[in-house]
């Protein structure tokens, strides 16, 4: 059904008093991390809303307090989590209506204003999120190989499931190579199964998340969002050990969500393997990963270190020049002296300042774009300072498996619901194409 006007009048858009409260938000979330969250972070009472309509929940938001990497940063962000109740996401989807979920997203930028928090991160359909300010602002990175290649490869080493033990070990297989792999992995994918792979001896050389399902509609079937290995013989154990997956199911092809720098990845490559990055989709319908600048001026302080460092090695390092910037939110000046930046936040537009549309202006700051691919009217060497302090990052994230080709909705939409995505007019898309 569609909620009327009047209905909508009367609906309350509150935080869980109690935990009876808290049981039945996190109920209709449908949701087993509602508790984990809010008991991770007491500071944070807000961090589950819902909505009200005559004593019965019609919608509910809840986000996740998290240090998300900005280039060279660590900066606060508040992840929206995606549910498969009655939010206003998948009301949307049934009516085509998606009013009820403008208001509770507007109820948490509102919130996260409040308390400071320079992004939100969600993924989700971007005939939603992107009225409300949020942008997509990641590449998609894949490397596949031939799986009669992967399977002539030596075994030398065993894989097992990760143990309790193996845990704390990790972080150190994890750590580096974070150019070449997702900074965020899309969700509502089932429970990964998690393996190690260890020497004879039982030393740890690998780590890798794998989940396989002959029935799903994923691409590919044979999913392994995470890879890590240490050495050679490790990498071709994993490669064997997914091979022999992906025939089960009658793949042809395995492939990973690594750029081509991943030490894993140019492994791949020399064995004959084939490398792809995709920008983010400007179809309405799909789901992406997005970003939304809620304070900018916090952001681009945190940023500022990041930006120092490549002065100081650039051509500009002992000039004296000031950039201005306007978006729709408001207006900074960067100055560079002397191989310093300082960044003010202006209440008045300098007369000089470049003006970017502010999806433009997230994506310049995430690294999504150059200064040499923003489309808008700037002297040469006002861009090529700009490219100096914000140069392209390549920031990936790694979509949800069934789009990893170009596909039909993860969920089929009503007429109605599919009609008011195909409606939406996305603000980086001309005459179909992306700017």
């Amino acid at each position: 059904m569609k909620f009327e006007r009047a209905a909508l009048a009367r609906a309350r858009i509150r935080r869980p008093r109690n935990k009876d409260e808290i049981k039945r938000a996190t109920e209709f979330l449908q949701t087993p991390h509602a508790p984990e969250i809010l008991e991770a972070h007491p500071e944070e009472r807000g961090a589950m809303r819902f909505m009200e309509i005559d004593d019965k929940i019609v919608a509910a938001i809840l986000f996740n307090p998290r240090e998300f990497p900005v280039r060279d940063a660590s900066v606060p962000c508040a992840r929206v989590f995606e549910t498969d109740a009655e939010d206003g996401r998948h009301y949307f989807r049934r009516t085509g209506d998606r009013e009820l979920f403008d208001l509770m997203i507007e109820e948490l930028l509102g919130y996260l204003w409040v308390r400071g928090y320079p992004l939100c991160y969600a993924h989700g359909e971007l005939a939603l999120y992107v009225p409300q300010g949020f942008t997509p602002c990641f590449y998609h990175p894949r490397i596949s190989l031939d799986v009669k290649t992967a399977l002539s490869l030596p075994a030398n080493y065993r894989v097992r499931r990760l143990k309790s033990d193996d845990i704390k070990k990790i972080p150190t297989l994890r750590a580096g190579n974070g150019r070449f792999k997702p900074q965020v992995f899309g969700t509502g994918v089932p429970p990964f199964h998690h393996f190690c792979v260890e020497t004879p001896e039982r030393e740890l050389k690998g780590y890798l998340s794998l989940e396989v399902n002959a029935e799903s509609t994923w691409k590919p079937k044979v999913f392994v969002p995470e890879v890590e290995a240490t050495s050679r013989n490790a990498v071709y154990t994993i490669l064997n050990h997914c091979a022999k997956k992906a025939q089960e199911v009658g793949l042809d092809e395995i492939h990973f969500p690594l750029a081509p720098g991943h030490p894993f990845a140019l492994a791949c490559l020399e064995l004959g393997g084939h490398s792809r990055i995709k920008g983010a989709s400007v179809n309405p319908m799909h789901d992406e990963e997005m970003v939304h600048v809620v304070l900018a001026t916090p952001l681009l302080e945190a940023l500022q270190p990041g930006m120092q460092t490549r002065l100081e090695r650039s051509d500009f390092a002992h000039e004296d020049r000031t950039i201005a910037i306007r978006t729709d939110r408001g207006a900074w000046t960067v100055r560079a002296q002397m191989s310093a930046v300082r960044i003010t936040e202006e209440k008045e537009t300098p007369e000089d300042a470049i003006r970017l549309p502010d999806w433009m202006f997230t994506q310049l700051l995430m690294g999504y774009r150059s200064a040499h691919e923003v489309p808008v009217k700037m002297t040469r060497e006002d861009r090529d300072l700009l490219n100096v302090l914000f140069p392209k990052a390549w920031p990936y994230s790694m979509p949800d498996p069934d789009l990893w080709d170009d596909s039909e909705p993860p969920i089929p939409y009503t007429k109605a619901g599919a009609k008011a995505a195909a409606d939406t007019s996305l603000p980086w898309v001309l005459n179909g194409r992306a700017v």
